[in-house]
């Protein structure tokens, strides 16, 4: 068993070796034999998986891109398909809606491993496969299989059925006297107190509902234009400021590597990861060069890079710059609490090494936990707990979702340990395949 160690003269702690990643195989349409990845692309389709080894997005063979969304239980509560975004509250009735129909369907929704989207009704189960073909399959065992006819996808492919908006019009009731149209030769006619009002408060409630939708509709669309202004906006104003700074110091100015963290966060939030690696590695060189290796700064973009590997899965590179992020953050968290003893920096930047320090731990629990390597996780969990018994509780705020990450992890650990313990078997790694 491998052990994480600090020894006791206050040097840097000795981190498990890397070791060799799990390959997962995976079979695709157009490269059977391929290799498996964290993100895997055929000829036509692909498949990319978050570190919980759930599907975000898929590629059809046709060259429609679906995402996926999950809550914190792990559960699909949103995803596009088409031109329309489904969505759930019981994870069971979906619901969309384009322009000028409300869209419905009924029934559990899974997202497959290789990306197949499963529609279970009580009648047909249906399954979307990224390669165009389509199977139903129904309770007398009877299975139909289709390809669809045109490189296109539909509302129609989900079982889903449209209905067409309704849109609440003034209708009489509501009308002034003036308003009110005259028939020739007709009396005048009128409705009980009661009985008019009545109509006119249900029709008004009426109107007031649709409204009510209409307007958070338009707020929730304004919302998402907003949000990709600031996105658009923030990125050119970080764009400009790394622009100026190497016009004014130079393309290896210190100035610039806050700047390019900025970015490379900015990049990995929308999924442009390969732009944020070279964000990160510019930054590392830069830091390295003008602050030296050991800076606690670095770890920045070592952790960032670690991450990164872990969305590709290629866990050997990963599990290299976690270390060394990890190594890095602890020294720097050992020099502040002394500087911090003496007065000489502030409270929030001893707070900022801790925090370091802590999420880089987590991340790379996350790692051993893919690796089933659960033994660590409790290491490493430890370890946190030490550095936050280390300082003050108040450097400890905002840390309490990520220790319960890591406490998850552990006790996941101590579980599959006892289990192992019963049944007189060593735990070992999960080997999985699947076609």
């Amino acid at each position: 068993m491998t052990e994480v160690s600090t020894s006791t003269d206050g040097s840097a702690p000795d981190y498990p070796k890397p070791e060799a990643p799990i390959m997962v195989p995976v079979v695709f349409f157009s490269e059977p034999s391929a290799p498996a990845s964290q993100s895997k692309v055929g000829s036509h389709a692909a498949v990319d998986w978050d570190h919980s080894g759930r599907v975000v997005s898929s590629k059809f063979i046709c060259g429609h891109v679906c995402q996926f969304r999950y809550d914190s239980g792990g559960n699909l509560y949103a995803f596009t398909y088409g031109k329309l975004a489904w969505s759930t509250s019981d994870g069971v009735n979906w619901t969309a809606r384009d322009q000028s129909l409300d869209w419905s369907m009924m029934g559990k929704v899974l997202i497959c491993l290789d990306g197949t989207i499963r529609i279970e009704r009580e009648h047909i189960v249906r399954s979307l496969k990224l390669n165009g073909k389509v199977i139903d399959e129904y309770p007398d065992g009877t299975h139909i299989e289709s390809v669809r006819p045109v490189p296109e996808i539909t509302a129609s492919d989900l079982l889903a059925v449209s209905h067409q908006r309704v849109v609440h019009e003034p209708t009489a009731a509501l009308r002034q006297p003036s308003e009110m149209p005259a028939e020739a030769g007709a009396l005048p006619t009128s409705k009980s107190a009661d009985e008019g009002s009545a109509e006119r408060r249900g029709l008004a409630g009426g109107l007031r509902l649709n409204k009510l939708r209409e307007a958070d509709d338009h707020k929730a669309h304004n919302a998402n234009l907003v949000g990709e202004a600031k996105s658009a906006v923030g990125d050119f104003v970080t764009n400009t400021a790394i622009k100026l700074v190497e016009m004014a110091k130079g393309a290896e100015a210190l100035e610039l590597a806050p700047l390019l963290d900025k970015l490379a966060i900015t990049f990995h939030k929308e999924r442009r990861v390969d732009e944020a690696r070279m964000c990160h590695e510019r930054a590392l060189e830069i830091r390295r060069v003008h602050q030296g290796p050991d800076h606690a700064d670095t770890g920045i973009n070592l952790h960032g890079l670690g991450r990164i590997y872990l969305d590709w899965g290629r866990y050997n590179e990963a599990e290299q710059c976690l270390l060394d992020a990890v190594k890095v953050f602890e020294k720097g968290l050992r020099k502040s609490r002394f500087l911090y003893s003496t007065n000489a920096i502030s409270p929030a930047n001893l707070s900022v090494r801790l925090h370091h320090l802590i999420n880089g731990l987590n991340t790379l629990a996350c790692l051993y936990h893919e690796q089933r390597k659960l033994h660590l996780c409790s290491q490493l969990y430890e370890s946190a707990v030490v550095a936050c018994n280390s300082v003050e509780e108040h450097h400890r705020a905002g840390l309490t979702t990520v220790l319960e990450s890591l406490a998850g992890m552990a006790a996941h650990a101590e579980l599959e340990l006892q289990s192992a313990v019963k049944t007189n078997v060593t735990p070992g790694r999960l080997r999985a395949t699947f076609n």
